[in-house]
């Protein structure tokens, strides 16, 4: 899994060095128009992956697999702010236009194998047969390119102006524009949410240490320290030492376990070893005095563990609900709103995306 993610580093290391080409290159000169994303979308970009970049190598020095998934997602997430600008344009003359992908691929057009259009005033797709040119509403020279090329189209097709193509399917039945593209945020949403909860289930509540991956010994402790919530303890002569995570929930008299930790009582632990990349120690798992008392058992570390999962666990379950309740009743509003009031409308779509009108405020 490191490999991978180091793999992914180096990806999004390449897509920053880009942008910052890209932010600091002057434009070159030709006698193409373009239509390309604002500058500040590139800013946001490399902010947001610089910093989730960073984070992510800091995770790398904590080995902590999921917080490196996690950042790590979130710098890819950032750096497609950076694709989008430095690949996202349109060139145009007056006899054809190219239109560069989020992939970088190429396609040049003539304006008349223009087929259709859909959208106004936000989002606009143009139609070449099978293909299409999406037009982002926050598109530097958006406006001035489809002027141009709807005027170049009616002299192609005797003045005809571009027809205008519905959508071919419309959950909100023609009342929300762009009924598309929120239906699909709707959904990526919810598979971002079950597998954030699948994620939690499997590596906090079902993911519990076995017997048979423990080490078991003898010790006599001559040294212990606090360290946040974690106790560490260790043993003359010895490089490594041991940990204890949470030990104010296993030891209701913390001072006097300190006490039993200065090279006189022995102890019989089980423990794992954890390799970091800048150190390796034993986190303890199960203690008790040699012959004495138990302090705590693997069963009761699990239990803990598991414990903790699930007030993981309901919580983000009670997330995908809330999101699941939220998009159903917004689907429903967007199909009815002559059902609701303006204001309640306004909880789920701006102005500038309903298009049904009517008299309630």
């Amino acid at each position: 899994m490191k490999y991978i993610i180091y793999v992914f580093l180096l990806f999004i290391a390449l897509i920053l060095g880009n942008g910052i080409r890209h932010l600091f290159r002057k434009p070159a000169e030709t006698n193409y128009k373009t239509v390309v994303l604002p500058k500040f979308l590139l800013i946001v970009g490399l902010i947001g992956t610089g910093i989730f970049f960073i984070v992510t190598l800091l995770q790398l020095r904590n080995n902590t697999t999921i917080g490196q998934i996690v950042f790590m997602m979130f710098s890819l997430l950032c750096s497609s702010l950076i694709i989008a600008y430095c690949n996202c344009r349109i060139e145009y003359d007056d006899s054809a236009f190219t239109a560069k992908s989020f992939w970088g691929i190429k396609h040049t057009y003539s304006y008349g194998e223009i087929t259709g259009i859909r959208g106004k005033d936000r989002d606009v797709k143009l139609f070449l047969g099978k293909r299409v040119v999406r037009i982002d509403e926050i598109a530097v020279g958006k406006d001035q390119f489809l002027s141009f090329a709807k005027k170049q189209y009616r002299k192609w097709n005797q003045g005809k102006s571009i027809p205008m193509l519905p959508p071919k399917m419309d959950i909100f039945k023609g009342n929300i524009d762009q009924a598309g593209e929120i239906f699909g945020i709707y959904i990526v949403i919810q598979v971002i949410c079950i597998a954030a909860l699948i994620l939690v289930y499997t590596q906090f509540v079902a993911n519990s240490i076995k017997a048979d991956d423990l080490k078991y010994g003898t010790f006599v402790f001559h040294e212990c320290e606090t360290i946040d919530e974690d106790l560490h303890l260790y043993i003359d002569g010895e490089s490594q030492y041991y940990q204890i995570y949470d030990y104010k929930n296993w030891f209701p008299d913390v001072n006097g376990f300190m006490s039993l930790c200065h090279g006189e009582t022995e102890f019989e632990v089980s423990y794992i070893i954890v390799d970091d990349e800048n150190d390796s120690y034993g986190q303890i798992v199960s203690m008790a005095e040699k012959g004495g008392a138990s302090f705590f058992t693997l069963d009761d570390v699990n239990r803990k563990y598991e414990e903790e999962g699930w007030k993981c666990f309901w919580l983000f379950l009670g997330l995908n609900i809330l999101w699941f309740a939220f998009s159903l009743l917004s689907i429903y509003v967007g199909r009815n709103p002559n059902k609701f009031s303006r204001r309640f409308i306004r909880l789920f779509f701006k102005d500038g995306y309903v298009l049904y009108r009517h008299s309630k405020k």
